[in-house]
């Protein structure tokens, strides 16, 4: 009886220890994670997944270190093992439409920003995404739908009118494609992005001067795009030279909740 109490009472001690033993793992992990060692976290979380592999929170920690080594289907892996073990975390949900954009797979990464949406509706993060991908699958109808409601949600925000205008160029619809970038540039007078794109849609036009005017303002907010010729007086070759130095103005609204 005296040795049964005893084992029993060396036990919990050791449980306890157990549990705090993998919080640590976790938190060290975590903090490698911030000071950018992928590698070094990814052991961290090895060790905590391999102690108690029913938790969520390392599975998840791992996905995020995976996507930043560029170990795209790995972290979509972990991210469905998160899943798995909890379905109610926005942040999995997220990530895991991010592995998938960067595999190309949009279809099932709208599934991904369909499911984090229900559980918050006013991510702006959650809508970019989604509509860029609509966009990519160029479904320019509903990428438009879900810009629209953005743009009254976050009606002050440059990038939604920017994104805006693209959907709208790609439809042909010069001018409200226009009409979007002028807002944009109304909002934020200083993205050096949709400056460019204004000047190429009026070189287009062969609006020469205005086109000059707008790729000036872009080369000065823009210094990397100082090898594109800030005159627009040689046209076609002009054109070609700056349309493969201008930068996208497609972007992934990427991890900036993720690892808090």
């Amino acid at each position: 009886m005296f040795r049964k109490l005893l084992f029993l009472l060396l036990l919990v001690p050791m449980t306890s220890w157990a549990q705090f033993n993998t919080d640590r793992l976790v938190m060290i992990g975590r903090s490698a994670l911030y000071y950018e060692d992928y590698v070094l976290s990814i052991q961290y979380f090895n060790q905590a997944i391999t102690a108690k592999p029913y938790l969520f929170e390392p599975w998840y920690y791992r996905a995020v270190a995976k996507y930043y080594l560029d170990d795209y289907v790995g972290a979509e892996g972990d991210c469905t093992e998160a899943i798995s073990r909890n379905p109610y975390v926005v942040g999995i949900y997220e990530l895991r439409g991010l592995c998938r954009i960067q595999q190309k797979n949009f279809t099932d990464a709208i599934a991904d920003y369909n499911q984090a949406l229900r559980y918050d509706p006013e991510s702006l993060n959650l809508w970019h995404n989604r509509a860029l991908c609509r966009m990519e699958q160029k479904d320019y109808d509903h990428a438009l739908a879900d810009l629209d409601t953005m743009s009254v949600r976050w009606s002050r925000n440059a990038r939604v009118y920017a994104m805006k205008a693209q959907v709208y160029l790609l439809q042909k619809d010069t001018a409200q494609s226009i009409a979007a970038l002028d807002k944009s540039l109304e909002l934020d007078a200083y993205d050096g992005h949709t400056w460019a794109q204004r000047s190429l849609i009026s070189l287009a036009k062969d609006e020469w001067k205005e086109s000059e005017e707008y790729l000036n303002k872009a080369i000065h907010l823009l210094p990397r795009m100082q090898g594109c010729t800030s005159t627009v007086r040689w046209r076609d070759t002009t054109r070609i030279t700056c349309e493969e130095q201008w930068p996208t103005m497609t972007w992934l609204w990427t991890m900036s909740r993720t690892t808090s």
